[in-house]
């Protein structure tokens, strides 16, 4: 029975996925018709802006909470975990508004206009308090995508009634703030019919932001290693190999994306079982791990042999010379996979994501020093390479860290 509905949640969760994805196939081209590439260059630099504060002010604190509400025994735990988790975020929130002003104040394109800043800014602290993870921790995924669902045709909604002309872009950060307003209203709605603020103690919220510094790191990692290689190769070569090695990194984040959702059924079910049943957590362990490989290597052949079809349809023929670049990255498939499953699924839900830390700082190194030479002289084929021998690295550690540890799911999990 629970398996049953373990698998009806995930049905539901990716579902609710695939509609945040239409929206923005509608979006998208939407933007780029009616503001055109100035203005809606304008529009992404808030998006960027808004990504940092909410990563300041999130700070970790979601895998966190949805973890330690996963293993809450009564009520009243559930309300002292909200209550850190929420004051966390306010003591946080002063930090992110000073990165929106100065974000603003540093960028040529946002300090032409501070409104896209503010906006910005404000995006980001209202996606920084979503209560996703509330919903997670307590296993009602449905619920939580419900909420978030909501906001994707809230937004298809609001930017068509009001982005109209090229000097609109700013509505379109106004759309998303009154989207994004009106499902954390609804969010909080729902999270107090089973929870309520308990003892706002600051040295609580202290301790919550220390204990998911960790995790703020990995993050920051992530961010590096993720979206820092567009940015780093336009240092290092021309913007003919930058274009071609971003629209190549663009659909290997989308299929990367893809592993997203089930952490978030996956990560807390298994800190639930972790406390009160470990066989049945093993069980799970097992099923994300061989779940994630195996979409990770389908991916990889799938995108090695068909890549040369399928890139030029959808980027058109100036971008044929995306598609060894793509077919290098497309090979991390199965090391980002493993890395993906083994720190949500085993590191995270014990609260040893020091190790994932470790790893992550490792690949990075290695990814930044093989970036350097071979990005300045190879282009996007180089900044490729460098990228998929970092995963490797993060992958090959956290297998070390897994075997000399005894950490994976063999026969005490059977």
């Amino acid at each position: 029975m629970a398996q049953t509905s373990l698998k009806k949640d995930a049905a539901y969760v990716y579902a609710g996925y695939f509609l945040r994805y239409a929206s923005l196939l509608v979006l998208i081209p939407y933007y780029g018709r009616v503001l055109g590439p100035i203005n809606y260059g304008q529009v992404l630099a808030a998006m960027s802006l808004m990504g940092i504060v909410w990563m300041v002010v999130n700070f970790g604190l979601s895998q966190t909470g949805a973890r330690d509400l996963a293993t809450a025994a009564n009520r009243e735990e559930t309300d002292r975990i909200f209550t850190r988790l929420i004051m966390a975020r306010f003591v946080l929130a002063p930090v992110g508004i000073a990165i929106g002003i100065g974000g603003t104040y540093f960028s040529p394109l946002l300090s032409s206009d501070p409104l896209f800043g503010i906006m910005a800014t404000l995006l980001g602290l209202l996606s920084a308090f979503n209560l996703g993870w509330f919903f997670q921790g307590l296993r009602q995924f449905r619920r939580s995508m419900t909420v978030e669902a909501l906001a994707y045709p809230l937004n298809v909604l609001f930017v068509l009634l009001l982005v109209r002309s090229p000097e609109d872009g700013i509505y379109a950060l106004v759309a998303l703030v009154a989207s994004a307003a009106i499902c954390t209203a609804t969010a909080y709605a729902l999270a107090f019919r089973q929870a309520r603020f308990r003892g706002w103690v600051f040295a609580d919220a202290l301790a919550e932001i220390k204990g998911s510094s960790t995790l703020f790191l990995n993050s920051v990692n992530a961010m590096i290693m993720i979206t820092g290689s567009t940015y780093l190769l336009s240092l290092l070569s021309t913007p003919e190999q930058v274009g071609y090695f971003g629209a190549a990194e663009r659909l290997i984040a989308f299929g990367l994306a893809m592993l997203g959702p089930a952490s978030q059924i996956l990560m807390p079910s298994i800190a639930h079982h972790m406390k009160y049943d470990e066989s049945v957590s093993g069980r799970l362990i097992k099923y994300g791990l061989l779940l994630e490989l195996a979409y990770g290597l389908c991916v990889m052949i799938g995108g090695v042999l068909l890549s040369p079809f399928i890139l030029p349809l959808i980027l058109g023929n100036g971008f044929v010379p995306s598609v060894l670049p793509f077919q290098i990255l497309v090979c991390l498939f199965p090391f980002a996979a493993f890395r993906h499953a083994f720190g949500n699924y085993v590191l995270i839900p014990q609260k040893k994501e020091r190790w994932l830390l470790l790893a992550f700082t490792i690949g990075n190194i290695v990814n930044l020093i093989i970036a350097f030479v071979a990005a300045s002289h190879w282009g996007a084929m180089g900044m490729a390479a460098a990228r998929l021998t970092g995963e490797a690295v993060i992958a090959a550690v956290l297998l070390i860290v897994a075997l000399r540890l005894r950490m994976l799911p063999l026969k005490r999990f059977s």
